[in-house]
């Protein structure tokens, strides 16, 4: 696509720099001859694109008079034109440096330099061109290109808009190159402002079509990245083992109506802010509440609050995510704990890249222990890391994982060291469905033998997680989900089997 827009500009720059020949005025101060009027019979070939035939007449003029800097810039011109770069340059240079110069040769040799990615050299002769005010918009805008691929953005938009203002015929691509440099250095207002200008300058081209999918895109990424952000949602679910009821009868104990249905309810609050180039920080805060129909003693409300500085280089970031998280069960305080996680994450290649974490977790139980063996009050350290992979024109994702982690508990019946073995596929079928699937397995060995049961106890604990989520506009989506959970035990009592289905909207503004 960049190379369609500069073979258009370029092409403004052959008619204009090409008229006075075509039509028998001056080139700088050389008139048209040659021998033979080869010069002249190459100018129609080239007047009627027979490039070719262009070509052979401006290299018999040069053959025959080596010094003709008419001839040069011509042969040089054409050969460009064929993508015969070699040509070109050795003739274009040879047009700027002999005498007398054809002056529209440097802005050639601007555009030529561009092309070979000689950019110090394009940047050079754009210098040369200004200082001699040779073709003051044309120069303005080949200059900005250069620029554009020096990453030098705010200089590039600089000259594009000196570009279209000096020729109102440059400005629906100089637009869209100020709206694409505005992009790439973030500033989304500023590029949707551009966009919209190019397609008002012709909103049937094909720079219009392309700046209406970039503003489409810009439209909902303005909306991703605005500083202040909620989500609220409300479902119902069925959990048809709330008590976690074992699945050996004998140690059951007679427990009935471990079954329920409940209302969930979850609302959540991000501010997120770039105080800087590469920096940044979000702050998150998300409430849960689950209500029972019956087990209204099972009730919970968790709220969480975490605040995530983070610093991206070129092809990674580093960050650290501090995390507060309080429980409530039946209105009493049950569990709090603090989180604190720096992490790294690299990119690997166009859709993919790994993160690569450490953990220390703080865990305070808020209501007594039976007995000191049984204190889960706790501190864990654990490590982790996880793959990404990006795929689909509707962007699915597939991500592995795998962590370790060992939990010093107070109480000796609590202590372990464990692994957690993860993968997630989100597979968006449509712009508006998008179906997801999980699975995961926490392997637990507890290190001391147990005060009751006498002996270690080993948890495997497998968890299967299906998701459909269907968009309504902008803001809204349904969800359906459901959730098996087998939790495998060589004791007895943590033994058991659960699943849980649930159904809901979320809004997000």
């Amino acid at each position: 696509m960049l190379k369609s827009l500069r073979l258009s500009i370029t092409t403004v720059l052959i008619t204009a720099a090409l008229a006075p020949l075509l039509f028998g005025g001056p080139v700088g101060a050389v008139q048209v001859q040659g021998p033979g009027g080869l010069l002249e019979r190459g100018m129609r070939n080239l007047k009627e694109e027979n490039y070719e035939e262009a070509e052979g007449d401006f290299r018999a003029a040069r053959d025959l008079d080596p010094s003709s800097t008419v001839a040069a810039y011509l042969l040089g011109f054409v050969c460009k034109k064929i993508e015969d770069y070699d040509c070109a340059r050795e003739n274009l240079e040879d047009a700027v440096k002999l005498s007398p110069s054809v002056r529209e040769a440097v802005v050639e040799l601007i555009d030529l330099y561009y092309i070979l990615g000689e950019l110090d050299l394009a940047l050079r002769m754009a210098g040369v061109a200004e200082a001699e005010g040779i073709r003051p918009p044309e120069t303005a805008f080949l200059k900005g290109l250069v620029l554009m691929k020096l990453e030098r953005f705010d200089e590039a938009v600089e000259s594009f808009t000196r570009a279209k203002s000096l020729n109102p015929a440059l400005a629906q691509s100089a637009d869209y190159h100020i709206g694409t440099a505005r992009l790439l250095t973030g500033r989304l207002d500023e590029a949707r402002k551009a966009f919209r200008e190019t397609v008002l300058v012709d909103p049937n081209s094909n720079l219009a079509q392309f700046s209406r999918h970039y503003m489409k895109a810009l439209e909902q990424r303005i909306r991703e990245e605005r500083p202040l952000k909620f989500t609220a949602g409300v479902r119902v679910l069925y959990d048809d083992n709330v008590l976690l009821k074992p699945g050996d009868a004998t140690v059951a104990g007679g427990v009935t109506g471990e079954g329920d249905a409940a209302v969930v309810t979850t609302l959540s609050g991000e501010f997120s802010r770039s105080p800087g180039e590469g920096a940044g920080v979000t702050a998150l805060y998300s409430l849960h509440m689950t209500d029972y129909l019956e087990l209204s003693s099972h009730d919970f409300i968790s709220n969480t609050l975490s605040v995530s500085p983070t610093y991206a280089f070129t092809g990674s970031s580093v960050g650290i995510t501090a995390r507060y998280n309080h429980i409530l069960v039946d209105d009493a305080s049950y569990l709090q704990a603090l989180t604190v996680e720096p992490a790294w994450s690299v990119a690997l290649g166009p859709g993919q890249f790994v993160r690569a974490s450490l953990r220390y977790q703080r865990k305070e139980f808020m209501t007594p222990p039976l007995n000191e063996d049984e204190d889960r009050d706790s501190d864990t350290v654990g490590a982790g890391a996880e793959w990404f992979l990006f795929f689909g024109p509707r962007r699915g994702f597939f991500t592995a994982r795998y962590a370790f982690d060992v939990g010093d508990t107070d109480g000796s019946n609590w202590r372990y060291y464990g692994s957690t073995i993860g993968a997630d596929v989100s597979w968006p079928l449509t712009t508006r469905l998008r179906l997801h699937l999980g699975g995961e397995a926490e392997l637990q060995d507890f290190t001391r033998t147990h005060t009751v049961f006498g002996k270690k106890r080993k948890d495997r604990t497998y968890i299967l997680n299906t998701l459909a989520a269907y968009a309504l506009g902008e803001r809204f989506e349904l969800t359906c989900q459901y959730t098996f959970v087998r939790g495998d035990s060589n004791l007895a009592i943590f033994d058991y089997d659960k699943y849980t289905v649930s159904g809901g909207m979320e809004i997000s503004f």
